[in-house]
Order: structure tokens, then C-alpha cells, then sequence
């Protein structure tokens, strides 16, 4: 994915939060995208809450291990 796809695809995140806040997917998701932008605190915030709302999601736990 360019770099470029992210701003789109956060954006549709965005608004994938607002009507379901508790799809934790979404937010690990849009923390992923935050990721590639080096969003850093940005994507930690969004895999905290993926984890808040579903802490067997192991994908997010595996992004927040490998985040620097």
C-alpha cells in the first residue's frame, strides 16, 4: 500500500469508530495505518484501546510488542 493510501483509509477508520466504538478491529487497523505514517503515539493509543475492547485480539498484541 503507498503511503498516500493511509490518509483515505484512516479517514474511513474514523468513521468506522464513530458508529461502532467497540470494533476493536477498527482500531487496530487504524493504529496500523497510524503505524506506517510513524504515528507512533498515535497507533499505541489505537492498538491500547483495540486491547481494552477485545484482549484476546492477538494481532494488536503483536503490533504493541513490536512498536518502537
Amino acid at each position: 500500500m503507498r503511503q498516500k493510501d493511509f490518509a483515505p483509509a484512516i479517514a474511513d477508520l474514523d468513521t468506522a469508530i464513530r458508529l461502532k466504538p467497540d470494533l476493536a478491529t477498527a482500531y487496530y487497523t487504524r493504529g496500523r495505518a497510524q503505524q506506517q505514517l510513524k504515528q507512533t503515539a498515535l497507533a499505541r493509543a489505537d492498538y491500547q484501546q483495540a486491547l481494552a475492547l477485545d484482549p484476546e485480539l492477538t494481532a494488536a498484541h503483536e503490533a504493541l510488542g513490536r512498536l518502537k
